[in-house]
């Protein structure tokens, strides 16, 4: 009786191509995935200083989105794969499957390599946080079970029975797998929370956007706008509800505006434990230029009063500032010296 028929080498490349894209792609992710976790629980005091928020939800998702399709891809064609040297239907000492694999090998050598200089370049130049160093070692620890699993699948010649080591590897790796996604659904919230949290960020873009038409119509009128649609369509409207702002103008340089948010902004996030070398700067309401109050916000509808301030010695172009105290200060800058 025949044996079963060799398969043509194009399939081989094309199963090891695929198994090892959905390998390299779930790592990735998996990563991806570690990293935020960390950001959340062991957070980066220096870059706290300067965001609200240490969790990256745009790269988030997409790591939970690329693990979703690559892990369950992964775990199959290795199965797969695994039948088929099993039934004979490929070979284990093809050409095709050495090249790839130990091109495969030589990337995650890099990879170990490149993060044990990483680690140690910037232990000596002293960033040694906890936060670094969990993210290195998530970097090496991923490279490292990469190499250590395809070297040892290069050097397995027996396939013909299954082994019970290759079968709880692939186990726990399908429950981690499981666990990173559970924990990156839970730091990302529902795709409701999620679409609203989008929603909110626009109505931000969107009230910032207001002042440079209120500024221009200023310039030309020396008042302001009785309604918003006095400066052309789209100006000052909900992103979600297509509705324009309330918008009341209360002097001829002075108007109240106001915006109705789904959630409240995003707070530092930091263990009430840690200890706090540099201090946390997020924007606050009432600070800085007129459109930067719109960072910060709390659910519901916020308003804020702002005042165009035509241009003095010390300025050369008309602003906004927030008027909220009923104090206007307006900006200055000192002019260049001339040489």
């Amino acid at each position: 009786m025949l044996g079963p028929q060799k398969k043509p080498a194009a399939f081989d490349a094309f199963v090891h191509l695929v198994t090892y894209f959905a390998m390299v792609m779930s790592a990735i992710a998996s990563g991806g995935i570690v990293f935020q976790i960390i950001n959340r629980f062991v957070p980066d005091l220096q870059r706290l200083a300067y965001i609200s928020d240490a969790v990256q939800l745009g790269p988030l998702r997409f790591h939970i989105a690329t693990l979703l399709l690559t892990g369950p891809l992964l775990l199959a064609m290795t199965g797969y794969l695994h039948r088929l040297f099993r039934q004979g239907a490929l070979s284990t000492d093809s050409g095709v499957r050495r090249w790839l694999t130990y091109l495969l090998l030589f990337a995650a050598a890099v990879n170990v390599i490149s993060s044990i200089i990483a680690l140690v370049y910037q232990f000596l130049g002293g960033n040694y946080t906890v936060n670094f160093l969990l993210k290195a070692a998530t970097v090496l620890c991923i490279a490292s079970f990469v190499f250590l699993f395809y070297f040892w699948e290069l050097k397995r010649a027996d396939y013909k029975s299954r082994q019970m080591g290759a079968t709880a590897l692939l186990v726990v790796l399908a429950a981690l797998f499981a666990g990173l996604l559970i924990g990156g659904f839970l730091l990302i919230g529902s795709p409701l929370q999620a679409r609203m949290r989008e929603y909110d960020q626009r109505r931000v873009d969107a009230a910032m956007q207001v002042r440079w038409p209120v500024e221009e119509y200023f310039r030309l009128n020396s008042k302001l706008p009785d309604t918003l649609t006095q400066l052309g369509s789209g100006v000052g409207v909900d992103p979600e509800t297509g509705a324009a702002f309330p918008y009341e103008k209360l002097t001829d340089n002075r108007y109240q505006f106001c915006v109705t948010f789904a959630l409240p902004s995003p707070q530092p996030a930091s263990p009430a434990a840690a200890p706090r070398t540099v201090p946390v700067k997020p924007v606050a309401p009432g600070s800085g230029s007129g459109e930067m109050v719109w960072a910060t916000h709390e659910t519901g509808q916020v308003c804020h009063t702002f005042a165009v301030v035509m241009p003095t010695p010390g300025t050369k172009d008309i602003s906004t500032v927030t008027a909220d105290a009923g104090t206007v200060t307006a900006p200055t800058s000192t002019s260049p010296t001339k040489p």
